[in-house]
């Protein structure tokens, strides 16, 4: 799961980065690394992500893909 993937969950339920990390149970700083790039996703990090939004690998997939196609400019 990239960066841009884990922001567009976030941002696809309408969350602030303090109302996505609570839900985590972590801190803005780490979401915040996380987008970034900066700080990879943990194994337990990824687990949470999925439980919390009930995502699994087709739901994934498609934010992804969408994000894709926002990025090529195919909804301009």
């Amino acid at each position: 799961m990239t960066p841009k993937t884990i922001r567009m969950i976030r941002l696809a339920y309408g969350m602030t980065q303090n109302e996505f990390a609570d839900r985590l149970g972590c801190s803005r700083q780490l979401v915040t690394m996380i987008e970034r790039g900066e700080r990879r996703l943990s194994r337990k990090m990824r687990a949470r992500l999925e439980y919390v939004f009930n995502l699994d690998a087709n739901k994934i997939e498609t934010i992804q893909r969408l994000r894709g196609m926002f990025e090529g400019g195919e909804f301009t």
